[in-house]
């Protein structure tokens, strides 16, 4: 969010606007141009536990998973 909100500041000032703080109004922007990427982080984990946990590098995760969903 803070890099959006960021962006938007420095976009401003890159188009001839002064210089200023970042604003709530910036972060809330962020917000909704942001999409949510938790539902595609677990597919992603799961196939990793699934098929590429032969080091066990991936058991916490799994014990998590496995307990918390």
């Amino acid at each position: 969010m803070m890099v959006l909100g960021i962006r938007s500041v420095n976009g401003d000032y890159g188009r001839g606007g002064s210089e200023r703080l970042i604003t709530m109004e910036d972060l809330l922007d962020a917000i909704e141009v942001t999409k949510p990427t938790t539902i595609e982080w677990l597919t992603t984990i799961k196939n990793y536990i699934k098929y590429a946990n032969q080091g066990c590098h991936y058991s916490e995760a799994a014990a998590f998973i496995k307990e918390n969903l």
